[in-house]
């Protein structure tokens, strides 16, 4: 049978089509295994995330800190906590300590003061906690101050743009003794006891791995004061007390539960302590910690 040079041209087309389909269809495949294998990384690359998130919460120790909106939170926060603060603080009066007048001096050095801190946390931002605090300390010549507050507070923590801030308020009760160090063979030259309220504001702020914190608390008080020594005693009297602190606190997760390590700077003021119209106050450091059960 003779070739026309039509037939041959279509015969040459049909084999030029076979080809290119048999390529595409090749390259078609290619395409589909390389979509696979990528399937199959972002599916290994999900396991090992999906297995480092199940140790983490096997193992809350492991687990980072965490930041909610801006604020700082922890990996186990919330429940009972236990907070024990050394507070080193000296003590000043408005008028000094000394006496040149008598030749001795009723300078205080910088000493050790406790303040235990109880409380619950609910997780969801509120607190109640009850606190202790007590200075008693002997200074030179018979000089000596004795104090102690309790108190109990309910506290609300929100987020404000990258900071936590916390409101509290309560109530406070406080004892006060004090010895001038020329008033020797006194047992005490001024004495209060009384309760009020307290109302107290505090700021954290996440900085890398750590925190710094500001606090400020504010007591008014009602009760009776007394001069041992002439045994003038004034009946419903008004005092109040001033709390400032600022320092670095470090937070981690150790077995499940969240510990705090706190190093700070406090100033307290006894207003009208003395005298009537005399402040007391104390000044030093802060070393602390904190057990979230």
């Amino acid at each position: 049978m003779k070739k026309t040079p039509l037939m041959a041209a279509a015969i040459a087309l049909a084999i030029c089509s076979a080809a290119t389909a048999q390529q595409f269809q090749f390259a078609g495949f290619q395409d589909v295994e390389t979509a696979f294998a990528s399937q199959q990384a972002e599916m290994a690359q999900l396991k090992a995330q999906l297995a480092a998130f199940q140790d983490a919460v096997a193992d809350p120790a492991q687990a980072p800190l965490a930041v909610d909106g801006g604020c700082c939170t922890t990996c186990c926060s919330g429940g009972a906590y236990a907070d024990l603060e050394v507070l080193f603080l000296k003590n000043y009066e408005s008028d000094g300590t000394t006496r040149t007048g008598s030749g001795v001096s009723g300078r205080f050095d910088f000493e050790m003061a406790p303040r235990i801190t109880l409380g619950y946390d609910s997780g969801c931002g509120y607190d109640l906690r009850l606190r202790y605090f007590h200075w008693d300390h002997n200074g030179p010549v018979g000089a000596f101050v004795d104090t102690y507050n309790i108190d109990f507070e309910i506290a609300k923590e929100v987020c404000i743009c990258d900071v936590a801030v916390e409101f509290s308020t309560g109530a406070r009760y406080n004892e006060y003794r004090h010895r001038d160090a020329n008033n020797i063979g006194s047992l005490a030259d001024e004495y209060f006891s009384g309760a009020g309220m307290i109302f107290g504001i505090q700021t954290r702020y996440c900085v890398c791995s750590s925190t710094l914190y500001a606090r400020a608390r504010q007591s008014i008080l009602v009760g009776d004061s007394e001069d041992p020594e002439d045994g003038n005693v004034r009946n419903d009297v008004v005092l109040s007390q001033l709390e400032l602190g600022t320092g670095v606190e470090v937070d981690r997760c150790i077995a499940g539960m969240n510990t705090t390590l706190r190093l700070g700077v406090e100033f307290q003021d006894y207003f009208s302590y003395e005298d009537e119209d005399e402040d007391v106050g104390f000044f030093g450091f802060v070393l602390g910690g904190t057990v979230n059960y």
